[in-house]
């Protein structure tokens, strides 16, 4: 089954259990001090109880505080700002677990786009921490397609998940193992280069039953669809979740990467769409 949603529709979740983004716009009504006080708290009892896993690494914790006290919006607005992308470091609310998210955008030797954290990749790490049944994800084998800066597997595997974190490009590779690094989460994650289309990096994947295939803003540029509907109805099987949540680009950009899907075996069937956009799609391998 794979799931198909548009990133700027889905419906905004309680602010308790929402993805927080970094955004501008109005300050929430939050009290610093408390928060500090808050945060400074749990800092004492990390630093003495290092070994309480649910705790986030003291990195996390201290980068949070300073958002907390000096920008508190920044942390737990629920809104985009697409200036987000020229910061450095990024805490985003992932439940009630802050995640700190290292970006590049502002290298010059940088041209991939997957080096900062975009609408879907949020919406795709809210929709998980607060919408799956966390037991449809413990122990489940996740494989994530085209990670970028390594959030959707952070959340995955903060819930239990036994991830193996794809991208085709070896620097973002690089990025998503050292933001996984600092959120505490290596534990059952694995990396490895997956070009979309390449028989020699689907080949080694295929020994592995999946029971999710995670995507999040995978469908940017058309001239991949063909590359990962084909990558997809290698690796799915047919107890495999699929999920790829993107943001509408075009008139028909969605509709187009759907019969994309439809000529490589893959059954679409679209059971919502609400007047914002959201299209839920479940696809069946028919081969």
């Amino acid at each position: 089954q794979i799931c198909f949603l548009s990133a700027t529709s889905l419906k905004p979740c309680d602010r308790r259990r929402a993805v927080a983004t970094c955004a501008v716009g109005n300050p929430l009504p939050v009290n610093r001090g408390v928060a500090a006080v808050a945060l400074g708290t749990a800092l004492i009892v990390g630093s003495l109880v290092p070994w309480l896993g649910s705790l986030p690494p003291m990195l996390v914790l201290v980068k949070t505080a300073q958002l907390v006290v000096s920008n508190p919006q920044s942390v737990f607005s629920e809104e985009y700002d697409f200036d987000s992308v020229y910061m450095n470091e990024r805490v985003l609310m992932i439940g009630k677990r802050p995640v700190l998210i290292k970006q590049r955008w502002g290298n010059p030797d940088e041209t991939s786009t997957g080096v900062v954290v975009w609408p879907a990749g949020e919406q795709m790490s809210r929709y998980l921490s607060t919408e799956v049944p966390r037991r449809a994800l413990n122990r489940s084998n996740v494989l994530e397609l085209g990670t970028g800066t390594g959030l959707t597997t952070i959340a995955v595997q903060k819930l239990g998940a036994k991830v193996t974190c794809t991208d085709g490009d070896p620097r973002m590779l690089e990025l998503a193992k050292e933001n996984v690094r600092a959120n505490g989460a290596l534990q059952n994650v694995t990396f490895r280069q997956l070009r979309w289309g390449v028989e020699e990096d689907i080949i080694p994947l295929e020994s592995t039953s999946w029971d999710w295939i995670l995507g999040a803003d995978i469908t940017y540029k058309e001239g991949a669809w063909s590359d990962i509907a084909k990558t997809i109805s290698r690796l799915a099987e047919k107890n495999t979740k699929v999920l790829i949540i993107s943001q509408r680009r075009g008139v028909d950009d969605i509709e187009k990467f759907l019969r994309t899907i439809q000529e490589h075996e893959l059954e679409c069937a679209r059971n919502t769409h609400t007047p914002k956009e959201v299209y839920i799609l479940n696809i069946c391998d028919v081969k």
